[in-house]
């Protein structure tokens, strides 16, 4: 039997981990056997070949969705499907943060329009299930972890990428207290940011006040002993007491009180909430995130 076929469209002019989800979904649709039909504009300067050489994808030089059997939409891809004049009866918008519920950005809009919404988190759908015309699931956040053992020798490392001015300040605070840091304030290949992580003691990952899913709090308590996220939303998802995830509130003084919380815990503590804290983790799997997505396909497919 022929396979279906899916559209894709993208604007790659910045990288961020929305493009990183949307080229996970694209290796979900493959293993779900469906091709691919893919249309890019631009190029990142970070990760410029995150969509170029993919295997068993059709890429188109024109976005053509009324070529394919199904459409996948995230973001503003909204406002290129409407230009084009498609109508499909199965569209699948995946939304990956909360920001789609506030009235005031274009993204709100775009709830109106039917379609079948996966949420990356259940903060997502409970923001946008009042708005949404269709069906809203969710299908947690699967990421990818690879293997790193790079010895401690950092004690604090500053993720300050989306809060640059903040990172500075904790970094200047940091070593006025004698605490070795590493800080990025601006974006970064994801393996240097890993690396860092798995370097230093405590990761101070800093968010932007509301995220969908962010996805630092689980990449920081895999390989740091502990990670340090100020409340966003979506951290409080994976949140438990006894793991290594500490969510101070979003002011300078508890960020500080947190950092110092976690370079004093005990060894033996710090090792079992880590322990914890990867249990957490591992259940954020890209195997996890296309089985549910295959789930999806076969209510509305």
């Amino acid at each position: 039997m022929e396979k279906k076929t899916v559209s894709f469209y993208r604007k790659y002019y910045s990288y961020t981990g929305g493009h990183q989800k949307v080229k996970d979904y694209i290796h979900h649709f493959i293993a779900s056997n469906y091709q691919p039909l893919l249309f890019t504009e631009g190029e990142a300067s970070t990760c410029p070949d995150l969509f170029k050489n993919l295997e068993n994808v059709t890429f188109q030089e024109h976005y053509k969705p009324q070529d394919a059997d199904i459409v996948m939409l995230a973001g503003m891809d909204w406002k290129a499907y409407m230009d084009s004049g498609a109508k499909h009866n199965n569209i699948f918008n995946l939304i990956q943060h909360v920001r789609h519920a506030d009235r005031q950005l274009p993204l709100f809009e775009y709830l109106e329009k039917p379609a079948v919404r996966l949420c990356v988190s259940n903060s997502v759908k409970n923001a946008i299930l009042p708005f949404a015309n269709g069906p809203c699931h969710t299908i947690n956040m699967g990421i990818y972890l690879p293997h790193l053992k790079n010895r401690k020798s950092s004690d604090l490392y500053i993720l300050a990428s989306k809060q640059p001015e903040l990172g500075h300040e904790i970094l200047e605070w940091a070593n006025g207290k004698g605490i070795k840091t590493i800080l990025h304030d601006a974006k970064k290949e994801r393996i240097d940011v890993l690396s860092a992580m798995s370097s230093s003691r405590v990761t101070l990952a800093l968010p932007n006040i509301s995220e969908g899913f962010f996805l630092p709090s689980l990449e920081a308590m895999h390989y740091s002993n502990f990670a340090v996220v100020p409340y966003c939303i979506a951290n409080n998802e994976y949140y438990h007491p006894c793991a290594n995830l500490i969510i101070p509130d979003y002011e300078v003084d508890d960020i500080k009180s947190a950092i110092l919380r976690a370079l004093s815990s005990h060894h033996s503590v710090s090792t079992v909430k880590k322990y914890i804290g990867q249990r957490i983790v591992r259940k954020y799997s890209l195997k996890k995130e296309q089985q549910e997505l295959q789930k999806i396909l076969k209510l509305y497919v």
